[in-house]
């Protein structure tokens, strides 16, 4: 079983701005913005939410990461874990 360590809260993203303004705050992964009830449906949005990279050697968690201070945003792919 796969888990995302920033979605679970097991860990933070660890971006840094790119305009010197600090760390990026975790604004949830792309689903979450992409519609009221996205969040919920799960199957329709699997490939927004997970990526295989380097022929499947292991799984990334979309996020997107935000400046509080200045607005900056990023996308981050996170490694998940093997459980």
């Amino acid at each position: 079983m796969l888990l995302c360590p920033v979605c679970n809260g097991l860990r933070s993203i660890a971006t840094c701005c790119p305009n010197g303004h600090g760390s990026l705050d975790d604004a949830g992964r792309p689903s979450d913005w992409s519609g009221p009830y996205a969040p919920y449906v799960p199957d329709r949005y699997e490939a927004w939410n997970h990526q295989e990279l380097d022929r499947g050697s292991h799984t990334v968690c979309i996020h997107i990461a935000e400046c509080s201070q200045c607005g900056y945003s990023c996308q981050v792919a996170v490694s998940e874990w093997n459980c």
